[in-house]
């Protein structure tokens, strides 16, 4: 957003511009909508001036030109911004800048305005219309899958294309006679082939009254080709990779369902191809087969031909309907009309593609051959992620390891490097990380060997890899993360003396392998397996990570003295760091045993480095050197919390902190506590115990975070004892007495002691409470009367504490007794909760609750109070809880 736009303007463009509430300004003043959404969007010369100053040319948006502070509409979706409304209500209005925005941000990309070092650039392409008229058009596969989301790209253009799609087919609906002229128009005016991929869609959909744009589409080999491979991603949507973005706004459910409703459009599973042989049986059959012979003519008068041009003539033989054989063929269906017939027969049309050139088919069937390799190496590496990851054993059965491990053998004996690394290569990684995990002593010498040397060379191929992008890289398939966890396991198992020393080296290298997510794997192996077998070796792991953290560090600090020209970036001191301490691992004193103590958690290098020490340590509880990391752990969390409040207050820059990690390292810390004593859990609690007073919001996310661990883990006994060490901190804290005032430090906290997280709807009891609920109540007891905490009370009761009801009710009276008891009553959700709890009891199970005097008197004392400040709900309530039960009630 431009600096000189004050607070008022920004909030009135938000609203503008906001998905959900713009309709009104889209409908009545669209021009304005649409200045605003240019200058939010796009860049213009002082942003471009300023990010070429700053020298940030490696996110998506700068490639095409976004304003890296716009809104970022994720996920994308038809919902998102403006773009559906201004189409649905000022549609030629709103068509033109949908255009226009796509033509400027895509001339952005391909003249390279901003170039990037990880985003390729597009071509041109050519498309050709009926008058003759040929139209230059940016092109590549990131540009023709944006409007599916299956490429990346800006979500603010991902969602324009939505929208346009979204229009288009409600317009296709109401108008079918108005479908093709709108494609063309498009057409006409876009220079993207983003634009056109949506022509495409609706094309595909609707070719019957899209024939002209399907002609025109058909002029360019580059649509057909780019629209299969679009086809093919729609087989696995962005909406079925992990159902979705939710998390905390529930707005993210109505764009979810959206894409969900879009993704499962029949058409999604056809390309233009179909398209193309569809409207082959109507009245256009002569003005396909004419272009689709000016394309053979095209490409048979080139010299040579290349592997595009292949699959281009191959894409010309499916397309061409006299490449087909009709036959008829005699089926029976069942019989609807006549009674007592079940079926009758019926004549069937069935056409069938006929051989293609020879050389085409030599091609073909090399095609065939491949992918029945393919099929054979994602086979087993389906079945080695499923079993490696302990995953649905009916589907993939982890008993069948040996016919596993036998094709696995068998494809990498006779595959060649070329084979190897295509789709599927890591299948005998992920078979040998298991067979060495889970049937080592199962194998045979030969298999051993085998399972060892295919472990060790995922490894050894990767490590120096030290290129940034590959550096954090993540990718759960590839191979040598399973290796690099199961290559600790074989650690001290291998028979060959030469082989344990390359399992050794192998392990070290996937310690301080160049990719971090390699990392990670490593070190939750050696915390898994070492522990076991040689705790001496799982040590020296631990300080070999802290040395080489060290290390980086005091070669960071020396570059600060030197020259800025003269300075090493880390990339250059990591890997040399990396080597050096590998050296250093084989030589007696080469780790020092007491680099876990002098790694500073506080540093990058350091924080990265303690995030997979914690890991390996989180299985020792019982190792001093684990017991003082998570403390050292501890006290660096309360450090980074102060560090945020010193940089407010003083207006100074803010000590380095490293917020992706930090909620990894909270997460081994609070995993940690659950496998310890109540004494040493405290022990090492005590610096975020201490920071309860200054820090509730963060100790609040801390206490969430256990809270997970214990609905996981089922320790009632250790989770309520840690609980209550909170509690009673929190009973002493000076903000308790200004809970109630806005924005008041220790309302997350009060929340989360309450246990008031995002529960499922069905939830109604939590099983941990059992036995201890009454450590709740108690608190609330102790608490002072506050409408907050009267309300997270209320909560509580709602969400999880249905068992504590009716005696809570008592609970509830007593706080009502008070003085100006009825102020309790103020929280934002206080009444309606209220009203339901009680509506649970008085109309379920009335006799029960007049049989207690107490707790007849609690709960009339409740309904009077609701009452008086106007709940109709209490007032019926309190009407039928007084009257008599009748005869046959009682």
């Amino acid at each position: 957003m431009k600096s000189n736009v004050g607070r008022v303007t920004s909030g009135l463009q938000d609203i503008v511009l906001d998905s959900l509430n713009c309709m009104a300004s889209c409908r009545d003043v669209p021009e304005s909508v649409i200045k605003v959404a240019r200058e939010q969007f796009l860049m213009n010369e002082e942003e471009l001036s300023d990010i070429r100053w700053r020298g940030g040319y490696r996110e998506v948006e700068s490639a095409f030109g976004i304003n890296a502070n716009a809104h970022k509409y994720f996920p994308a979706s038809a919902f998102q911004g403006p773009f559906l409304q201004l189409l649905r209500h000022s549609n030629g209005v709103g068509l033109d800048f949908v255009i226009e925005f796509l033509n400027t941000s895509s001339d952005w990309y391909g003249k390279c305005v901003l170039p990037t070092e990880y985003v390729e650039l597009p071509e041109e392409i050519s498309i050709t219309f009926s008058d003759g008229v040929t139209k230059q058009q940016w092109c590549n596969d990131r540009l023709w899958k944006m409007y599916r989301g299956t490429s990346v790209g800006p979500t603010v253009l991902q969602s324009a294309l939505m929208a346009l799609e979204y229009w288009l087919f409600e317009t296709a609906e109401a108008c079918p006679a108005l479908l093709d002229q709108i494609l063309q128009r498009i057409l006409r005016q876009s220079n993207n082939a983003a634009l056109t991929a949506v022509v495409a869609s609706l094309a595909i959909a609707h070719p019957n009254i899209a024939v002209e744009s399907l002609l025109i589409l058909l002029s360019s080999p580059d649509c057909i080709i780019f629209d299969k491979q679009r086809m093919v991603a729609d087989y696995n949507p962005p909406s079925s990779w992990f159902g979705g973005v939710s998390g905390l706004n529930a707005k993210n459910e109505i764009y979810n369902n959206e894409r969900k409703k879009a993704d499962a459009r029949p058409h999604r599973m056809k390309d233009l191809e179909i398209a193309i042989l569809t409207i082959q049986m109507g009245h256009s059959v002569e003005r396909v087969q004419q272009i689709l012979d000016q394309h053979r003519k095209a490409i048979s008068s080139c010299d040579e031909q290349d592997g595009l041009d292949h699959i281009w003539r191959i894409s010309l033989h499916r397309m061409d309907l006299r490449r087909y054989q009709p036959t008829v063929e005699t089926v029976e269906i069942a019989n609807l009309e006549q009674e007592g017939v079940s079926t009758q027969q019926m004549d069937r049309i069935r056409f069938e593609l006929v051989a293609a050139e020879s050389d085409l088919e030599a091609i073909i069937s090399e095609s065939v051959a491949h992918h029945a390799d393919t099929n054979l190496h994602l086979s087993l590496q389906m079945w080695g992620i499923k079993v490696f990851e302990r995953a649905d054993a009916q589907q993939y059965d982890p008993s069948k390891w040996k016919v596993q491990l036998s094709s696995a053998q068998s494809v990498t004996n006779n595959s060649t490097p070329a084979q190897q690394q295509g789709l599927g290569e890591s299948g005998p990684a992920f078979v040998a990380a298991v067979c060495a995990r889970d049937h080592w002593e199962e194998m045979t010498e030969t298999d051993q060997v085998w399972c060892a040397d295919a472990v060790c060379s995922e490894i050894e191929q990767s490590s120096d890899e030290w290129h940034q992008m590959a550096r954090i890289q993540r990718f759960s398939m590839a191979g040598d993360r399973p290796t690099a966890w199961a290559v600790s396991a074989l650690a001290g198992r291998a028979t060959n003396p030469d082989l344990q020393v390359r399992v050794l080296k192998a392990l070290v290298l996937a310690i301080t392998h160049s990719n971090d997510e390699v990392r990670n794997y490593a070190a939750a192996g050696v915390g898994q397996n070492l522990w076991k077998t040689d705790r001496e070796l799982a040590r020296r792991c631990v300080n070999l990570l802290a040395s080489e953290a060290i290390m980086i560090e005091e070669e960071l600090k020396k570059q600060e003295n030197l020259p800025y020209q003269s300075q090493r970036s880390v990339y250059d001191i990591e890997p040399q760091i990396a080597q050096s301490v590998r050296e250093s691992f084989f030589k007696a004193d080469g780790i020092p045993a007491d680099a876990y103590c002098k790694c500073d958690p506080a540093t990058r290098t350091g924080s990265e480095a303690f995030s997979r020490m914690l890991a390996i340590l989180l299985h020792a509880p019982a190792e001093n050197m684990a017991v003082e990391a998570f403390r050292k752990m501890s006290e660096t969390l309360v450090t980074w919390w102060q560090a945020k409040d010193d940089r407010q207050q003083n207006h100074g820059r803010q000590r380095e902190r490293p917020y992706e990690i930090e909620p990894a390292l909270s997460d081994v810390l609070e995993r940690f506590l659950f496998r310890v004593t109540q004494e040493t859990a405290t022990m090492i609690f005590e610096p975020i115990l201490n920071a309860v007073e200054n820090h509730p919001r963060e100790v609040s996310i801390v206490i969430l975070g256990i809270l997970g661990i214990e609905d996981q883990v089922r320790q009632p006994a250790h989770f309520w004892f840690l609980w209550g060490i909170f509690a009673e901190k929190i009973t002493t804290a000076d903000w308790i007495l200004n809970i109630d005032q806005d924005y008041s430090k220790g309302s997350e906290m009060m929340s989360m002691i309450f246990l008031n997280t995002r529960w499922k709807s069905n939830v109604r009891h939590w099983s941990s409470l059992e036995g201890y609920a009454d450590r709740v109540h108690t608190l609330f007891e102790r608490l002072p009367a506050s409408p907050r905490i009267f309300e997270d009370y209320v909560s509580f009761l709602y969400h999880i504490g249905e068992q504590s009801l009716p005696n809570a009710f008592i609970h509830l009276a007593h706080k009502l007794n008070l003085p100006n008891s009825a102020k309790l009553l103020n929280g934002r959700n206080t009444v309606y909760l209220l009203e339901v709890l009680l509506q649970r009891h008085v109309y379920v199970r009335p006799r029960e609750l007049k049989q207690r005097i107490e707790m007849r008197d609690s709960i009339l004392h409740v309904l009077d109070l609701l009452v008086e400040i106007g709940s109709s709900a209490a007032f019926k309530m309190r009407d039928d809880f007084v009257t008599p039960l009748s005869a046959d009630q009682s």
